[in-house]
């Protein structure tokens, strides 16, 4: 799956936990946690290669300005590829806050669990 397809999918995932109020309906918030743990499954599948992608061009403006000295050609580097870094660090992050929010989600799932088990 690309990269778009599965941060669209984590972002679908989310909005449904929101728009269909799935906080007590252990079942369908099951599934969308199935789903969106496949999504970010996919994510990761990326950020490495989006971390070589960044670190590869920042090296590549560094090595196309060192004549200009250490100092600006760090400068360069950086500068011209904040692109490839933001793709980067969007896509860590996305996929630590999915980690987070399946955490939250679990722990959910066992509060209502429990509570339709202590009302039976």
């Amino acid at each position: 799956m690309n990269l778009e397809d599965a941060l669209t999918g984590i972002q679908k995932m989310r909005k449904t936990i929101h728009e269909q109020d799935l906080w007590n309906d252990p079942l369908k918030l099951s599934d969308v946690m199935v789903k969106l743990s496949v999504y970010n499954s996919y994510l990761a599948d990326h950020v490495s290669r989006l971390h070589k992608m960044a670190t590869d061009e920042s090296f590549k403006q560094f090595k196309l300005h060192e004549g200009l000295g250490a100092t600006k050609a760090q400068q360069y580097a950086k500068g011209l590829s904040t692109q490839q870094r933001y793709d980067f660090e969007n896509s860590k992050m996305v996929y630590g806050s999915v980690q987070d929010l399946l955490s939250q989600l679990q722990s959910r799932l066992r509060i209502v669990e429990n509570s339709m088990r202590n009302n039976i």
